[in-house]
């Protein structure tokens, strides 16, 4: 998993594979946000760069997580 953060308010991780543990990487921006005293301001979102529609074997599915997230305090 890679967590990108940007200037503007926002960052991004990557799911590849099956939908099925998605919840776990869900998890792993939250806490990287809270660790980096920052929060999210409005709804994470999905993308599917590579899913079901795109291709039956799930090992090739790609999903972008988006987080609008905010810095709390100046560090």
């Amino acid at each position: 998993m890679t967590t990108v953060g940007s200037p503007a308010g926002g960052g991004s991780t990557g799911d590849r594979g099956p939908h099925d543990d998605i919840d776990v990487t869900y998890g792993r921006p939250g806490a990287w946000a809270a660790k980096h005293v920052l929060a999210v301001d409005g709804p994470v979102h999905e993308t599917y760069l590579v899913g079901p529609r795109e291709t039956d074997n799930s090992s090739r599915w790609r999903t972008k997580i988006g987080w609008p997230i905010f810095r709390l305090a100046q560090q």
